[in-house]
């Protein structure tokens, strides 16, 4: 999961005027080929914010494949939250 981190925030465009530290919660899966599934989520204040972090999780999808330890993941809900760095 930190491959998934590490690569959305590597792609996520912060709109301007967020302020730091706004958060956003997503929600999706990923199947066996580490294809992201069922984006969701998003910021109690902020729908371009979440909309930008769901496009970023898409756009760095598809990840590297689960591995044996972890393919107990695919298919599962997992929930990441997302902080907006200080400037």
């Amino acid at each position: 999961l930190e491959t998934v981190q590490r690569r959305t925030r590597e792609r996520w465009i912060i709109p301007p005027e967020i302020p730091e530290n706004a958060e956003v919660v997503l929600r999706f899966a990923l199947d066996g080929t580490g294809t992201a599934q069922d984006v969701r989520g998003g910021s109690q204040d902020h729908a371009d914010l979440a909309l930008s972090a769901r496009q970023a999780l898409l756009t760095a999808s598809p990840f590297p494949p689960l591995v044996d330890a972890n393919r107990c993941l695919i298919d599962k809900r997992i929930v990441l939250t997302f902080t907006v760095p200080g400037h």
